[in-house]
């Protein structure tokens, strides 16, 4: 596991579709929806702008998390019917770099979780993984990345 690292971000906009799944279902939900996501972009003329994406808004119903799954666009778009556009945080943010497989994230937002904790550091927003590596493309776990982004509220 890598370390929290403290940076500055531009807000970024992007589309995304929310869904509710269940905690082992986020896997399913991006082979899913990333298909329609990818086709909004291209159907409007856009252009991506990073890597895919999951949002993490809190939970639902019966435990369900509701997530938006999305990619960042380097202009913003309009929303359809299945798709919203919405705008990633900007300004300070605490990110942190897992190499591995996807089993590995629960550790990481735990860490990050105690980082706020050991910190006295706030959250702002929701927090989001990037999908760096292409499962796709790259079968091996071992060699994918995730980054974890959460805002931060602006320091007193």
């Amino acid at each position: 596991m890598s370390v929290p690292q403290i940076q500055q971000r531009d807000a970024q906009p992007a589309v995304v579709i929310r869904a509710e799944v269940p905690p082992g279902g986020i896997g399913a939900a991006l082979h899913r929806l990333l298909p329609p996501v990818f086709a909004h972009i291209q159907e409007l003329g856009g252009t991506p702008g990073g890597a895919p994406f999951t949002r993490f808004l809190g939970f639902g119903a019966g435990g369900l998390m509701i997530i938006e799954v999305g990619a960042p666009t380097l202009d913003a778009l309009p929303p359809s019917a299945e798709v919203a556009s919405i705008v990633l945080d900007g300004g300070p943010c605490v990110t942190l770099l897992h190499a591995g497989s996807y089993d590995g994230l629960p550790a990481c937002h735990a860490q990050l979780d105690e980082w706020f904790e050991t910190t006295g550091r706030r959250p702002a927003g929701c927090r989001w993984e990037a999908y760096l590596t292409d499962p796709g493309a790259d079968p091996d776990p071992s060699t994918w990345h995730t980054l974890i982004t959460q805002a931060l509220e602006p320091q007193e």
